[in-house]
């Protein structure tokens, strides 16, 4: 396990072994946009999938911080939302609905809690949970 600072950006180095027995090396780009009670947000990358954990700041601040990072929203491939407080998804409906981005829930009280909240975007969410 490693911190990150907001604004700091880290690198982390995985090794796992595959499905097929091989040794495979991933390289992982961390930078913690945002974290507190005022908004959380994290962007992970391996340089091709461009995650972020969490949408707890507007959407302008996160298209803004992650432009810092040479990217744009377009180029999110997921959002995951680990749960439903406001500190989390603060910026969801707009990053959603200006660049339809998926949206993976961390479980299904969060997905029946945010569909609740914001019905357009049940188009969009899916949960970890295989029942829902």
């Amino acid at each position: 396990m490693f911190f990150v600072l907001p604004g700091e950006i880290r690198r982390a180095a995985f090794s796992f072994t595959s499905g097929n027995g091989r040794l495979q090396n991933i390289m992982l780009k961390v930078c913690t946009l945002a974290s507190g009670s005022s908004g959380n947000c994290t962007y992970i990358s391996d340089g091709a999938t461009h995650l972020l954990i969490d949408a707890g700041i507007s959407a302008r601040a996160i298209t803004n911080a992650i432009a810092s990072l040479g990217i744009t929203p377009g180029d999110i491939s997921a959002i995951l939302i680990t749960h439903e407080h406001w500190d989390h998804i603060r910026g969801i409906e707009v990053l959603e609905k200006k660049w339809d981005i998926p949206i993976y829930l961390a479980s299904e009280g969060t997905y029946d809690a945010l569909r609740d909240m914001h019905p357009a975007l049940e188009k969009r969410m899916m949960s970890f949970d295989t029942d829902v």
